[in-house]
């Protein structure tokens, strides 16, 4: 074992030479590195993954359903529905058409064949003022999805005669248990059927058995509603009658053709999916798959040859998951490619402070003889096995602990912080010995000339390169769901300009601060930052990592910040106050009662009606909105965007009532109205039912709430309530503004002055925002970026001020002879990287502001709010300025300990004659 040892030693010091320490870091760092850059794209793609599940699993449960309907006659085609047979047959047949999508196993097959409505009566009470009209539903697996609570399900069709000679056919039946409370059945009631008295025969339908729903919310009883419950159908003309539902045995389907002559119906088949496992990449692919297979030119429904309509509800609900998805994956995709880049940086550092600790090994070995080509092998060798072993577990932590189905993303990120590696630290070797002649010419004037424009050219390039990239980002935008490598880029696009420019000026702005410290008796100070001025790309590096880092942690907390805001302007925009009262009528003392409740500050009584304007071609109609503007304005005020609104409608009231109906002489009365509908208004409108004229005047645009949209279509306007006087019908919602007003008594209230009335609060409708699965997953991914991004700078800062060591010791040692105290010394490592620590700062907050108006407007937050308002990124003091009291913070604290670490280190320094 010993040998064994002993050889392992002495290999690793052939590949690392003198540099094993700093090689068996650069491996711990590639495998930090490789976690982070393939943990964030895992990460992004399981939480799109959780929340299509969660989705789907608090949807109702009859969601995830192909349904079918096909309206049939007596003719050909339409028999083939009529039995039993017929109707499993098709639904094999649309099986078998939609076998690309993810239908579960056949037996989970519903289907059922309903016939017209019939009518029927008896003695009931509850039919004695009204008949009952009834449809006939034959449902496979109506035992599975039903419970008996009386009797037995249907049977076949029993046949007798009469004393009379009539023919007597009795159709079993089985009723939910709301069916039968409503209509007043129970086993063994008997329903006669109208029926024409010359027939010759007569049909009655007897209940044998009352069932209970199963899963009242799956496909089996949501497909058709009645079939659980009755309605009441109240026609204008008429006596009032319910509409129920009733099954019967497959086998009564004949005798309903024949006999009752019912040869119309529906047919109509339910195939529920296997969806609770979809990956959110599966979940975009049904999504796509699904609208085509739908349509009737998609569904490749020839061998049916019956004209089915297909539709599922589980389309909706992928589509607005795809959209939402997709933006995430945007914004995520940002955030992850910029840590990628930090990785690189860091790596790129490692590299760096590798070829310092190898500097003299290969000076020797070109000395020797050795070529550049040879030195940047070695190199290589050097840092092959540690950087692959640690990016190998790396990634193999990252899929542990991100378990389920990664993406390509994060695999690319992996190989490209691996390809920074193998391919800085050659490159660096092979820049760093050049030979002896190239060094013996670095102070001649023309090469450094040459040097300083080759620099100029580079930067030059990467500026104008960061450019076009921002350019193309703002013209074209970010492709939903697609991960653009250039252009998802933004955030380094936007910190290598910041960067450069950081470099080019912090030396010349620290120029007179040397003077002015070389005017001073102590030497710290001077030393000190003129060691600060010089610039290399060893300062380079750090600053542009750090830059970036402060722009990640600034630019989460942005994003972070103006969805939150959206949701807010989202929660105003569904229900328009912080508390919405719907009832018939609401009376002036109830809403006086309301109004007295702890914590309401303001309430206002909306009215709703219809008015229509007279176009050029035709008249359209719009909603009218009915308010006091004295009560409507405080609420408007407190709404996003509503302070002009709310000045307008004050100025109005102020003003005293106007725009009495029937008359255009008076003065017109303040409208609001949308930005669409108030651009084809005119002067005058049609208000009510009995088209009062109105003279109105716009003074101001709104956003429609979606509470009064859901009651008034789309489109409508905001008029005083006295223009209608009189005839204006009663309020039937109440708007209620109050932050802290207590929901238990103000439920209490509306309970017991407005009976039947329901409350919506803004704060349920903002929480349901903010809980989203999608939204709250984004947020966990945007703290474990800022986390990341943080530790990240910490290496950077560590790394940084470790390649600086050396000569930093060698420094503390000469001056420490010529009588410099420890804590000079301290002050010194301090005021040495201080400034571009401060510089770095600068910059960051500089990228982090440009990046809201260049990057904002190319990424769709208001997916995040379900909103079709645009949400655009908002700069955030709160963030920016935590984010850059957390790297000042992070900075000094680094930057004392390095400095006790390199007072101690002083001496050993001198020692040795560094």
């Amino acid at each position: 074992m010993s040998s064994l040892t002993r050889r392992a030693a002495r290999g690793w010091r052939m590949l690392a030479g003198n540099a094993r320490t700093a090689t068996a870091g650069l491996g711990l760092l590639m495998l930090a590195c490789v976690l982070a850059a393939m943990a964030g794209p895992r990460v992004s793609a399981q939480m799109q993954t959780s929340a299509l599940r969660a989705e789907i699993a608090r949807a109702p449960a009859g969601t995830p359903t192909i349904l079918a309907s096909y309206g049939f006659s007596g003719a050909e085609p339409g028999v083939r529905v009529q039995s039993v047979f017929g109707i499993s047959q098709i639904a094999s047949e649309i099986r078998t058409a939609l076998r690309k999508l993810p239908l579960a196993g056949p037996g989970t097959d519903l289907a059922a064949v309903t016939s017209p409505f019939i009518t029927v009566s008896d003695d009931s009470p509850a039919l004695s003022n009204a008949d009952a009209h009834l449809e006939l539903v034959y449902a496979t697996q109506l035992g599975t999805y039903s419970h008996v609570l009386a009797g037995s399900l249907p049977g076949p069709v029993r046949k007798t005669v009469s004393k009379k000679r009539v023919t007597l056919y009795y159709l079993p039946i089985a009723v939910s248990r709301a069916t039968a409370s409503r209509f007043g059945l129970t086993v063994g009631t008997q329903l006669p059927v109208r029926l024409p008295p010359d027939l010759g025969y007569q049909v009655v339908l007897q209940v044998s058995g009352i069932v209970t729903p199963v899963q009242p919310d799956g496909p089996f009883w949501s497909y058709d509603p009645i079939q659980n419950a009755p309605f009441l159908i109240a026609p204008q003309f008429g006596q009032a009658y319910w509409e129920g539902g009733a099954f019967v045995n497959g086998a009564a389907l004949p005798v309903i053709g024949s006999v009752l002559g019912l040869v119309q119906g529906t047919a109509r088949w339910a195939l529920p999916m296997r969806v609770g496992n979809l990956t959110a990449d599966q979940g975009r692919a049904l999504a796509r798959a699904l609208p085509a297979a739908l349509t009737e030119d998609g569904n490749n429904l020839t061998p049916v040859s019956l004209d089915i309509d297909l539709s599922s509800p589980l389309q909706a609900l992928l589509a607005s998951f795809v959209q939402e998805a997709d933006a995430v994956a945007t914004v995520l995709s940002l955030l992850s490619i910029s840590l990628a880049a930090i990785c690189a940086v860091v790596l790129l550092l490692a590299d760096w402070l590798l070829a310092e600790q190898r500097n003299g090994e290969f000076a020797t070995l070109q000395a020797r003889g050795a070529s550049r080509r040879q030195l940047a092998w070695l190199a290589l060798r050097g840092c092959m096995l540690p950087a692959c072993a640690g990016g190998a577990i790396g990634a193999a932590v990252a899929i542990a602990l991100t378990p389920g189905q990664g993406n390509a993303l994060s695999w690319w990120l992996s190989a490209s912080t691996l390809l920074a590696v193998l391919a800085g630290l050659p490159v660096l070797t092979m820049l760093r010995h050049r030979g002896l002649a190239r060094a013996s010419r670095r102070a001649d004037r023309r090469v450094v000339g040459r040097l300083a424009i080759r620099r100029l050219v580079i930067e030059a390039v990467l500026v104008f390169g960061s450019a076009g990239g921002l350019a193309t980002l703002r013209s074209q935008g970010l492709t939903p769901g697609a991960v653009d490598g250039y252009a998802s880029l933004a955030p380094v696009l936007v910190a290598i300009p910041v960067a450069v420019l950081v470099l080019r000026c912090y030396p010349p702005l620290i120029r007179p601060l040397l003077r002015l410290t070389a005017a001073r008796s102590g030497l710290t100070g001077f030393v000190g930052l003129a060691r600060a001025a010089r610039t290399s790309l060893g300062a380079a590096l750090p600053i542009f990592a750090l830059v970036l880092a402060l722009t990640l942690v600034a630019f989460s907390g942005m994003v972070r910040g103006s969805v939150q805001s959206g949701d807010v302007d989202a929660s105003w925009q569904q229900v328009g106050g912080d508390a919405l009262v719907r009832a018939a009528a609401i009376s002036p003392a109830a809403q006086q009662a309301l109004a007295r409740v702890p914590g309401v500050r303001h309430t206002v009584a909306l009215s709703l009606t219809g008015a229509t304007y007279p176009g050029l071609a035709s008249a359209f109609g719009f909603g009218v909105v009915l308010a006091d503007p004295a009560q409507y304005a405080p609420i408007l005020a407190e709404m996003p965007g509503g302070a002009a609104q709310a000045a307008a409608l004050s100025r109005a009231a102020a003003a005293g009532p106007r725009g009495q109906a029937g008359t255009t002489a008076a003065a017109p009365a303040p409208m609001l109205a949308p930005a669409g509908l108030a651009a084809g208004l005119g002067d005058t409108i049609d208000v009510g039912d009995s088209r009062q004229l109105v003279h109105v005047q716009l003074v101001g645009e709104t956003a429609p709430i979606a509470s009064i949209t859901a009651l008034t279509g789309d489109q409508y306007v905001v008029l005083p309530a006295a223009v209608l006087g009189k005839s204006a019908p009663p309020p039937s919602m109440l708007l209620v503004l109050g932050a802290g007003v207590n929901r238990r008594d103000l439920s209490r209230a509306v309970a017991m002055y407005l009976p039947g009335a329901s409350v919506t609060y803004r704060a349920a409708v903002l929480a349901g925002l903010l809980n989203d699965p999608l939204k709250h997953g984004t947020d966990s991914a945007f703290a474990l970026g800022t986390a990341e991004a943080a530790v990240l700078s910490l290496l950077v800062l560590l790394i940084a001020l470790v390649i600086g060591a050396r000569p930093r010791e060698a420094t503390l040692a000469r001056l420490s002879t010529m009588g410099m105290s420890a804590r000079q010394g301290r002050a010194l490592v301090i005021l040495e990287s201080l400034p571009q620590i401060i510089a770095a700062v600068a910059g960051g907050v500089a990228c982090a502001v440009l990046l809201a108006p260049l990057v904002g407007p190319a990424l769709d937050l208001s997916s995040f709010t379900g909103t079709a308002a645009s949400v655009p990124v908002r700069i955030e003091p709160f963030y920016l300025l935590g984010a850059c009291a957390g790297l000042l913070v992070l900075a000094i604290l680094t930057l004392a300990m390095q400095a006790r670490t390199a007072i101690r280190g002083a001496a050993s320094a001198l020692r040795i004659g560094e």
